[in-house]
C-alpha cells in the first residue's frame, strides 16, 4: 500500500467509475464508505460514486453521462467494454468507451475485502497512473 501510495503521490487524480454490476441499464456501484472507494482514492483515482452515502451505490446512466469519468473500471472479466455496452448502450457515446479506458478488475480482488484488496489496489494504480510504475519511474 505504501509503495502504490508513493508512486501515486502529488498526481492528478482520475475520474473513475467503478462498477460492480450492471443488470438491464441499472449500474451498481460502491458508495463513498466502502472499501473500494478508498482503494480507488488510494491508487491515485476519484471515484465518482463517492457523492452517494454510504457503502452501495446505483448511479444512474444519466449521471454518468453528467459527470463522465475517465476510466471505466468493471468487477469482471472478459471484454467488460462490450458488456457494459449491452447492459447500458447509452454509455457508449463516452470518451472512456469510445477510447478504450475500460478495464476488467479481478472480481475476487475487488469484491471481498482482504489481503488481495491489495493486489486491486496496485492494479487500479497501474491502470490510472501507468506513467508511475514505468520503468526508471521514481
Amino acid at each position: 500500500v505504501a509503495s502504490v501510495r508513493q508512486k501515486t503521490a502529488g498526481r492528478t487524480p482520475r475520474r473513475v467509475l467503478l462498477l460492480i454490476g450492471i443488470d438491464n441499464g441499472t449500474l451498481f456501484a460502491f458508495g463513498r464508505d466502502a472499501y473500494a472507494s478508498e482503494v480507488v482514492r488510494l491508487a491515485g483515482g476519484e471515484n465518482v460514486t463517492d457523492r452517494f452515502a454510504g457503502d452501495a451505490a446505483q448511479p444512474s446512466v444519466e449521471t454518468i453521462l453528467n459527470e463522465p469519468p475517465e476510466v471505466i473500471l468493471v468487477a469482471g472479466e472478459g471484454d467488460v467494454r462490450a458488456q457494459l455496452v449491452d447492459a447500458a448502450p447509452a454509455l457508449a457515446g463516452l470518451r472512456a468507451v469510445q477510447e478504450g479506458r475500460v478495464y476488467a478488475v479481478d472480481p475476487d480482488h475487488i469484491l471481498r475485502a482482504g489481503p488481495r484488496t491489495v493486489l486491486a489496489l496496485e492494479a487500479i494504480a497501474r491502470i490510472l497512473h501507468p506513467e508511475a510504475f514505468a520503468a526508471g519511474a521514481a
